[in-house]
């Protein structure tokens, strides 16, 4: 995924690359490969791309990689451990939370202030603050701070 721009600018990640994959070979099978252990990313990756497998690289063996290659070949999606628990999670809970709300929740987690929020989200202040507020009763966030709230995200496999 952090692979460096294409020479022609076209292509800025390895999400650019899968995509563009996708468009030119439809029946291509993709296995992504990542350090990225980050559940937002991960999400990122998993909707974006749409990888017949998924294998974090801290879980990347010879044997691993090559049942995944095994598996996908033959029409069986691969994921390793926690992206299987972390699809779990999503598929179990009833949260239903859109890109905006996930995007917010990730710049909040790496610490960006909610004022400073409408430079990363398209969204005016008025409407995070809504948004948030809507988060708050998502995840039952009694607190109603952004650590608490943060805390019930994690818990629930959104970062």
């Amino acid at each position: 995924m952090s692979l460096p721009a294409s020479l022609d600018r076209k292509l800025f990640s390895g999400d650019d690359l899968g995509l563009k994959l996708r468009s030119l070979f439809p029946k291509v099978k993709i296995i992504v490969t990542t350090h990225l252990n980050n559940n937002y990313w991960l999400i990122n990756i998993l909707k974006m791309v749409k990888p017949d497998g998924l294998i974090l690289k801290n879980e990347l063996t010879f044997q691993s990689l090559t049942n995944g290659v095994l598996n996908v070949l033959n029409g069986i999606p691969f994921y390793s451990s926690p992206v299987l628990k972390l699809i779990r999670q999503h598929i179990s809970n009833d949260f239903d939370l859109d890109d905006i709300d996930r995007k917010m929740l990730y710049h909040l987690s790496l610490g960006t202030k909610t004022k400073e929020l409408p430079e990363v989200v398209d969204l005016s202040l008025s409407g995070i603050e809504s948004r948030k507020r809507r988060l708050n009763q998502i995840f039952n966030n009694e607190k109603k701070t952004n650590k608490a709230l943060l805390k019930l995200a994690k818990e629930n496999g959104f970062l």
